[in-house]
Order: C-alpha cells, then structure tokens, then sequence
C-alpha cells in the first residue's frame, strides 16, 4: 500500500505559525525551514523517508507524534512539488531503501 499523506499535524508549541496570502505557514524549530502547510505531505513510514532522502527530497521539518493506533511516531514534513518523483517512483516500487 502506498501512502503519503497523512493527518498528523505540527505541535505549533515547537514552530511559529503564521497565516498570510490565505496560506497557513509554519516555521519550523528543527530546521529552521518555513513551509506552507497546503504545499507539504507527512511521511511516517522510515523506509520510504530513508529512500526519498538517498534520492535528494529535502526534509523541511521532523516532529513527534502519536499514531491512530497510540504509538509515538516520527512525522517527516516533505514538499509536495519536490517529492513528487519520488512518490512516483516509490509506488511503482522502483525506489527503496537498499
């Protein structure tokens, strides 16, 4: 099965949040990175992220949360636009982790 999005948001207590152009942006404080919450997807599963890194997708934000089974999972923010190749490939099972 091959999933990307998921509806894990950020904690804003660890990223400032700012509203403007009718985009909800937030700045992230591991990376520093400010990103549009419209533009990204959220990837929990490590192999696929571990894969899209080796394939040059930058992470634009990392933070903790809890899956809808109750366990603490890693939540990696990834652009939208710029992972799109790789999601391609990767659900054509052309990009894994080797």
């Amino acid at each position: 099965m091959c999933l990307q999005l998921s509806r894990h948001m950020p904690l804003f207590a660890l990223a400032e949040y700012k509203e403007t152009d009718m985009k909800e942006y937030v700045t992230s404080s591991v990376t520093g990175k400010t990103y549009a919450l419209q533009d990204v997807v959220r990837i929990l599963n490590i192999q696929q992220i571990i894969a899209y890194m080796k394939y040059g997708v930058e992470i634009l934000d990392i933070y903790p949360s809890i899956s809808y089974a109750g366990s603490p999972v890693l939540v990696f923010i990834v652009s939208r636009q710029d992972s799109k190749e790789a999601y391609d490939l990767w659900c054509k099972g052309e990009l894994r982790d080797e």
